[in-house]
């Protein structure tokens, strides 16, 4: 040997080159110097005899696969049966492949293989596989990149590879035939494809809307409205209660102990102080005496003006504390004015209950609040404006 050589001496993959004999159910395992034949590929038993089970069925120029639940076969004599066709039975077909490309940003599971039939399995066996990227790897094996879309469906990620092999079955889901942001997956059913529908939704194809509200709804509670959108519901507490929808509470706190009462003009506003610290969902007012109007020749209310330029906006009781008007209900756009509706209130209803606040409000023992006439708050008209109406203040709490 001259000085500064050395020999290394390698040992050839018989199963990577294809340099081996071994029955097509059976797995070829290199060993030094030669190699051996396991007893069963993957997805056969050995009965003692032969391979029995599932088989994969080479098919011109794409495989077919139907395991498990689809065929039953035995290896020896290549005979198959067909089983029922469950849902959950995969018949897929892969095309011929293309030399030195792949599919990239859409692999979901890497393995390293012993030959391209078993990364053809792992496709199969693998419900959102519908491409695989097949190419070198370490060690004696290759690299199985499996991929839950086509380079149909996302040509910008079809890019050059060498040495590798891009492979794609004949994929109806190419064609995006489910709804709603469905999940499609190939080879299932007998459309070749089946559709995991998101929440909300149901059908073949997860077209249709499941209306969450059409029967009784034990996620909404008994005191809320359940209300259908599409693919989705809301729970919305009824007047009166309050809360998420899915638990609604009516834990109203009478606040006054004298009744607060309120005129029309002069800031001639009630007050009453807060006696439990906590948060406030929204109030309620209770009409114990008195009336209010906007024009004096017009019939007085208990709560409002009975103009009829003013229409159903014609609620004027307003509520107000330190940092300014509260947001109880959706006044009308005049900044001179402070008129509204309620849904199910209107002018002389007894009670008031006003709209949830945006959020709950955090209040403190004896924080003060106020009770106006609209007119009087915005200083808008009032010298028309006449009486007083009295009444008891509620405040509606979570409950303990």
């Amino acid at each position: 040997m001259v000085a500064g050589m050395f020999f290394r001496i390698e040992d050839v993959d018989e199963c990577t080159l294809g340099e081996y004999n071994c029955p097509a159910e059976n797995e070829c395992i290199n060993t030094r110097g030669s190699y051996q034949c396991s007893e069963c590929k993957l997805g056969y038993t050995d009965d003692g005899n032969i391979c029995q089970g599932k088989m994969l069925q080479k098919m011109e120029r794409f495989i077919f696969f139907a395991l498990f639940t689809c065929l039953d076969c035995v290896s020896a004599n290549n005979q198959c049966e067909a089983n029922s066709m469950g849902d959950d039975c995969r018949v897929i077909k892969f095309k011929e492949g293309t030399k030195n490309k792949i599919l990239t940003n859409h692999v979901i599971r890497t393995d390293q293989v012993q030959d391209r039939d078993i990364c053809e399995l792992r496709c199969y066996l693998e419900p959102n596989c519908v491409s695989y990227n097949y190419g070198p790897g370490g060690g004696g094996t290759s690299t199985c990149e499996l991929n839950d879309m086509t380079h149909l469906q996302v040509f910008d990620s079809f890019e050059d590879k060498s040495g590798f092999l891009y492979t794609e079955i004949f994929n109806p889901c190419d064609s995006n035939p489910c709804a709603n942001q469905a999940t499609c997956q190939a080879g299932f059913g007998d459309h070749g494809y089946r559709c995991l529908c998101p929440a909300g939704y149901q059908g073949v194809q997860c077209e249709t809307d499941i209306d969450e509200c059409n029967d009784f709804n034990p996620l909404c509670d008994e005191n809320a409205h359940c209300g259908n959108t599409d693919g989705s519901f809301t729970c919305t507490c009824k007047a009166g209660y309050a809360g998420n929808g899915h638990l609604c509470t009516d834990n109203w706190t009478k606040i006054n102990s004298d009744p607060v009462c309120f005129g029309t003009k002069d800031n001639d506003y009630g007050s009453f102080a807060i006696q439990e610290a906590g948060q406030i969902y929204t109030f309620k007012l209770v009409h114990t005496s008195g009336s209010v109007t906007c024009v004096t020749n017009l019939e007085s209310t208990k709560w409002g003006c009975s103009y009829s330029d003013y229409g159903d906006y014609n609620l004027m009781t307003v509520m107000t504390y330190r940092n300014g008007v509260l947001q109880l209900a959706e006044f009308v756009r005049n900044i001179n004015e402070y008129r509204y509706q309620l849904d199910g209130f209107d002018v002389n209803s007894p009670t008031l209950v006003f709209n949830l606040l945006p959020t709950p409000l955090s209040v403190s023992r004896y924080q003060e609040f106020q009770v106006w006439y609209g007119q009087d708050l915005a200083g808008f008209t009032e010298e028309n404006n006449a009486g007083e109406t009295c009444t008891d203040v509620y405040a509606l709490y979570p409950l303990n």
